[in-house]
């Protein structure tokens, strides 16, 4: 199955820290990377960052953020075909998001400077503990990079999973070795993929929870009761029960996290 090739090989690849990268511009790492149709992806999202500010969201210089993101960049080109290739074809699938951990820049800042339609996004009124939730399903925890940055390869949105509960999808994604999707990969989609946060088509990210029911889910607020009708049309972080469905809300998930420096982590949880 193209998640297992994709973990397989990604877990043999180790490399050290990139030496001698140069950072011609704040829009640009230069190195001697063979440049694919991934790195033009990377490059793509970085920029994205960039314009969005996330050096001064993280409280870095802007060549110290891009520091971040060099070794990761290699990762990307040196594992170009396979990532490009064992992707999921899915309908809401995309080769890799760049996650920029809530510890770095906060999920607040992070989902503000997510506006879709000129909007920007924002955490619900009843999400307000948010720091609270970590990376685990059921008591066992899911394990993330300890980087500040890293790869999210082979995200689905999760169409498959449309009008199912969490604990139904959960046990899926890992018979399927995926794991769900944490609350940083679910903001990351939604920064480098606007488009896939759609109407009838939105995420729940259920490797983050806080030791209840409650599963957060992205998707775009009607503007009704505390969103208010001038968030209308935003990007909103909300939550629902975990034995709660939603006709509009899929469960992603992910095939392999890779960070900057190291082999990707396993999927598999205790």
């Amino acid at each position: 199955m193209k998640s297992r090739f994709i973990l397989a090989v990604i877990m043999q690849s180790r490399h050290p820290p990139t030496p001698g990268v140069i950072m011609e511009s704040r829009h640009h790492i230069r190195s001697d990377v063979t440049e694919t149709r991934m790195t033009r992806e990377f490059d793509r999202q970085l920029n994205r960052l960039l314009e969005l500010r996330y050096p001064a969201l993280a409280g870095l210089g802007g060549e110290e953020f891009l520091g971040l993101m060099a070794a990761l960049r290699r990762q990307v080109g040196e594992l170009s075909d396979v990532i490009d290739e064992g992707h999921p074809a899915a309908p809401g699938s995309v080769p890799f998001v760049i996650v920029v951990r809530s510890d770095l820049v906060p999920t607040q800042e992070a989902m503000a400077a997510a506006s879709l339609d000129g909007k920007p996004g924002f955490v619900s009124a009843d999400l307000q503990d948010i720091g609270r939730f970590t990376a685990r399903v059921g008591v066992d925890e899911v394990p993330v990079p300890d980087d500040a940055v890293y790869l999210a390869i082979g995200v689905e949105r999760g169409d498959q999973y449309l009008n199912w509960t969490p604990d139904e999808a959960v046990p899926k994604i890992l018979g399927r070795e995926r794991s769900p999707m944490t609350l940083d990969e679910g903001v990351a989609l939604l920064t480098h993929f606007q488009e896939l946060i759609e109407k009838d088509r939105c995420t729940m990210t259920a490797a983050s929870r806080c030791h209840d029911r409650r599963v957060p889910a992205v998707w775009i607020s009607s503007g009704a009761g505390k969103d208010g009708r001038e968030r209308r049309g935003a990007a909103k972080l909300g939550w629902c029960g975990a034995g709660n469905r939603r006709t509009w809300l899929g469960i992603g998930s992910v095939a392999a996290r890779l960070g900057p420096d190291g082999p990707a982590v396993s999927l598999q949880v205790a």
